[in-house]
């Protein structure tokens, strides 16, 4: 798993996208846009592929379906950061940590999460103390159990539930784009 994280002249860095199995880091790269606005931080263990740069943008260049995949992920990860930005201005911080834990989850492909309060906190955008009392309530209810940088998710459902709308809103847009299904909003253009 990948966290890209802000970086904001000497401010502290906050979660703004993650990606796992699913995604694919520097997909703009492939249409020749180098820069980034973010910084990418390995947050979660797990096997990744690396392609070098001429490699990546001569593929792009070569083929129009690895364009339209790599424009598409460049659209969900877009669309991810503006659910992301709203989420953190109307959701309140235990809802927002139910939301990464499910997404963590889904990009590991497993229930177990290495993970720190502070690195939580980090991707949050919040206070370490904030986040010991929300794992802890979700500890209380039983939906999670955690110890020293291990968290281990032990009711999906719960946590849905003790999330936000944003995780599923998320994963819907996901599955319509990568699946080619998203629908016009005017047919006749």
């Amino acid at each position: 798993m990948v966290s890209l994280l802000s970086n904001l002249n000497g401010a502290r860095n906050c979660g703004a996208s993650q990606l796992g199995f699913e995604g694919m880091l520097g997909a703009g790269a492939g249409s020749g846009v180098s820069a980034s606005a973010f910084d990418a931080v390995v947050s979660g263990a797990g096997q990744a592929w690396r392609i070098r740069l001429n490699i990546w943008r001569g593929q792009c260049l070569a083929s129009r379906s690895l364009r339209v995949i790599a424009a598409r992920y460049q659209y969900v990860q877009l669309s991810q950061m503006g659910t992301m930005v709203a989420c953190v201005h109307c959701h309140s911080l235990a809802q927002r940590l139910a939301r990464l834990l499910l997404a963590s989850t889904t990009q590991l492909r497993s229930p177990d999460i290495e993970m720190t309060h502070a690195g939580l906190a980090k991707l949050l955008g919040v206070r370490r103390a904030g986040v010991t009392v929300a794992a802890g309530q979700l500890q209380e209810r039983g939906v999670i159990q955690y110890a020293r940088g291990h968290i281990l998710v032990l009711d999906s459902p719960a946590l849905l539930a003790e999330s936000c709308g944003c995780f599923l809103q998320d994963k819907r847009i996901y599955e319509q784009v990568m699946s080619g299904s998203l629908q016009r909003r005017h047919p006749h253009t």
